[in-house]
């Protein structure tokens, strides 16, 4: 049986029904089920919560004023004193970076992997959150939180530490899989623990709430081993450096490509500051294996080196405008620029939404004449999510009642119903917002609640469309400031301005002279006050520079302007 249920878009309304006399189970998803991202996900029993995952996803190119998009928790904060907990899958930004949005409001106790929850703790930091309570949990784990008992189990992914979920509750059990695929040769890690699912199936399972994302693609996933293999055999045979771009998380996929660099002969660089971070991180809690010293160096120092001795790990597969890659495409990187002899991989594949940037960075890369490699030409990358016989495999060995398709939008969801009631299973498609109820007669939907999406706009948390309004406004009212600085590109010194130029921002404010003079001072002091090694970087004194000229004038007079900065190297 495939049910249909549930709504095909976002809803504001909340209609939910008393709770029932009898054990009841309740899936309420908040995003992740309409879109690829914003993974969130409440499970209702006997009047308690537990939320399964807490990510954001990030604007298209035509949200113009966004940086981020979060889950509507206007349930949950109606709701915070029946929810026990966040238990967390692993550790993409699509399932955890919408925590210190979330925690900078209300408290509740996390509950996750080493590495899942040191990648939030420095998040959280990074944003002020203090005094959250951490519950570190390993493969293996049973641990009960109110009325849930919850089974943690090791899956494989592209990200170390990622867990399925097993959920007890007194009518049944829910497996909830998270991301997941079966690499039966993985690196840096144990094959997935299908003997513990198969265990949990020969007890019964109430409901699979089921990774959908690459139902649609045949056969099974790519293993992480042959993905290095490949990436090693173009470090042998490569005649020039070789940059190898990648998703900054997956860590087991650069320690690998660390040591095989180091097999052919290759000294190796992290440039990124999510792929170093990351992989501190990794390193600190023993998810990857100690590299020996000497493998890597300072980026600063290849040049000194033959061509064919540097392999470079970057950033930028999503053509990220600020990341390592796009900014080598672009001539905009202030200690590395590219060669004809060089080999570019990109290890990773383009995410929904990305495709315009991505192809606009691969036309700069190719007016370069190098050699660009991507996962369409050799296999260099292979998914983190399971593929059509892998979704097959864990459907026989679970064997649950019913399927909950999560994880993509709805066609690629509906496309997991029909292969389960393929197999035999039933299926039940819903939509953010749905109110699924089990009970012992049956599942149904049977309300809803809201499920939009707030909008992040540096502090400013809203509505979509209020935000952008508020930016098109703020472009019409405030006015703009352009800040013009020339930087010598080999000592980062200044060498002419700032020179600020405004355009309907201070009419009709006395002294609007000598404030344009103090904010010049003012920002000239300010990237002054940076290293050098920083001001030798034109992004990151593009930015200082724009922060430091809408500083002064918020302190002055109460007002932030859109300041644009422009600055050269000589």
């Amino acid at each position: 049986m495939n049910d249909t249920c549930g709504n095909s878009h976002h809803t504001d309304v909340m209609q939910i029904p008393p709770e029932p006399n009898s054990p009841y189970v309740r899936v309420i998803p908040l995003g992740g089920l309409d879109q690829f991202g914003m993974n969130c996900c409440l499970i209702e029993t006997g009047n308690e919560l537990i939320m399964v995952d807490c990510g954001l996803t990030f604007p298209d190119q035509g949200q113009f004023g966004i940086d981020y998009i979060l889950p509507d928790w206007t349930y949950v904060l109606q709701n915070l004193d029946r929810l026990s907990a966040i238990v967390l899958t692993h550790g993409h930004e699509d399932h955890i970076g919408a925590l210190p949005f979330l925690l900078s409001q209300v408290e509740i106790p996390l509950y996750g992997g080493e590495l899942t929850l040191a990648m939030v703790k420095r998040k959280l930091e990074e944003a002020d959150v203090e005094d959250v309570e951490y519950n570190i949990v390993e493969p293996g784990d049973q641990v009960t939180v109110g009325k849930f008992g919850l089974e943690f189990i090791h899956v494989n992914h592209s990200i170390p530490n990622a867990m399925s979920v097993a959920i007890n509750t007194e009518l049944g059990v829910l497996v909830f899989t998270g991301d997941w695929k079966l690499d039966q040769t993985p690196i840096g890690e144990a094959v997935m623990d299908l003997h513990s699912l198969a265990k949990i199936g020969e007890n019964g399972v109430l409901a699979l709430l089921g990774d959908s994302t690459n139902v649609m693609t045949p056969g099974f996933s790519r293993s992480e081993t042959e993905v290095v293999q490949e990436i090693a055999s173009i470090l042998e045979t490569a005649r020039g450096r070789v940059f190898v771009s990648l998703f900054s998380s997956n860590m087991n996929r650069v320690a690998a490509i660390l040591e095989a660099a180091d097999r052919v002969g290759r000294q190796a660089a992290l440039v990124g500051r999510s792929l170093e971070r990351n992989f501190r991180l990794a390193s600190e809690t023993g998810f990857i294996p100690e590299i020996r010293e000497g493998i890597l160096t300072d980026v600063s120092k290849l040049d000194k080196l033959p061509d064919d001795e540097v392999c470079i790990l970057t950033t930028g597969t999503q053509a990220e405008p600020r990341s390592t890659l796009t900014r080598l495409a672009f001539d905009d990187h202030h200690q590395l620029s590219l060669r004809e002899t060089d080999t570019v991989l990109i290890s990773a594949r383009v995410i929904p939404g990305n495709e315009a940037g991505v192809n606009k960075m691969l036309d700069a890369l190719s007016r370069k004449h190098l050699t660009i490699i991507t996962k369409a030409d050799r296999p260099i990358h292979g998914s983190g999510h399971a593929h059509r016989e892998e979704l097959k495999l864990l459907l026989n060995l679970v064997r649950p009642s019913v399927l909950v398709p999560m994880h993509g939008d709805y066609r690629v969801r509906q496309a997991h119903a029909d292969l389960a009631v393929s197999m035999g299973c039933q299926a039940t498609v819903i939509s953010d917002g749905d109110v699924l109820e089990f009970t012992e007669t049956g599942h149904h939907v049977v309300g809803t609640v809201p499920s939009g999406r707030l909008a992040v706009d540096g502090k400013f948390m809203g509505d979509i469309d209020d935000v952008q309004i508020r930016d098109r406004k703020r472009l019409a009212n405030t006015g703009i400031v352009v800040a013009f600085l020339v930087l010598d590109k080999g000592t980062g010194e200044i060498e002419d301005g700032p020179m600020l130029l405004q355009h309907g921002f201070l009419a009709g404010v006395p002294e609007n002279e000598d404030l344009m003079q103090e904010a010049t001072d003012f920002a000239r002091n300010t990237i002054l006050g940076l290293s050098k090694e920083v001001r030798r970087d034109v992004g990151e004194v593009s930015e200082e520079l724009r922060l430091a000229v809408r500083r002064y004038f918020r302190k002055q007079l109460d007002r932030k302007p859109v300041v644009i900065p422009v600055v050269h190297e000589l």
